[in-house]
């Protein structure tokens, strides 16, 4: 799994916001907040991972079946939550409509993607 720095998410969202043009106020809670949408983004990463290279059986074998599938769906869904959740909470609710969110299951890139939908440009912002 990839660690993602809390410093590393600071200076994206600054970025971010930089093209949203708007500013956050508060350093505690947006710092809370970021925690949050950094620890679901690493679960997700995690998650991804799993699928992909499957769980160690008792017989030292790799496998993935339903159970893991279900187990594997209900996580992701919790931590898809948690990171609306925590981007909600950063943003107000009119910028937070010019914010697209999009969860990527693919392990080899990043698991939460935010895209600027109504701006001159089309920017990412990964973690």
């Amino acid at each position: 799994m990839r660690h993602i720095s809390i410093e590393q998410t600071r200076k994206d969202f600054f970025r971010f916001t930089d093209v949203l043009d708007v500013g956050i106020a508060n350093y505690a809670t947006l710092r809370h907040h970021l925690t949050e949408l950094r620890a679901a983004a690493m679960r997700l990463s995690n998650l991804a991972e799993r699928e992909c290279n499957g769980v160690i059986g008792p017989d030292g074998f790799a496998k993935w079946d339903e159970k893991d599938q279900a187990s594997a769906e209900k996580a992701r869904d919790k931590a898809e939550k948690r990171a609306l959740y925590a981007l909600e909470s950063l943003f107000d609710s009119e910028t937070f409509k010019r914010v697209s969110v999009e969860f990527q299951p693919d392990p080899r890139g990043p698991s939460i993607i935010l895209h600027v939908v109504d701006g001159p440009q089309r920017v990412a912002c990964f973690w």
